[in-house]
């Protein structure tokens, strides 16, 4: 049973990106977030991104946390997947020009 049922999460996980790579503005994406997460998951999601950015210049974990509210073993955590992740992080930075 968990076989399939992972097969299907990984289908519905699919099935999310790739309305996100439809989206093509900022208005649209504000929409469709609006609606599929809560204020409280966008805004996790919004810090923990901040926290990902102040690390790739080396802002030191305590400048981080204070700046996100995060604590010390999630930034910790960012930052090792900063590092060794799937590159997600570092590529998103630099299409972005960060």
């Amino acid at each position: 049973m968990k076989t399939i049922y992972k097969r299907v999460l990984d289908e519905d996980v699919d099935e999310v990106l790739m309305a996100l790579v439809y989206i093509d503005n900022l208005k649209d994406m504000d929409n469709f977030t609006a609606d599929l997460l809560t204020q409280v998951e966008l805004e996790t999601i919004a810090r923990r991104w901040k926290a990902v950015r102040m690390l790739k210049v080396g802002i030191p974990y305590s400048k981080v946390e204070d700046a996100t509210g995060m604590s010390s073993a999630t930034i910790a955590r960012l930052a090792k997947m900063l590092k060794k992740r799937s590159g997600g992080f570092v590529s998103m930075l630099n299409e972005m020009g960060r």
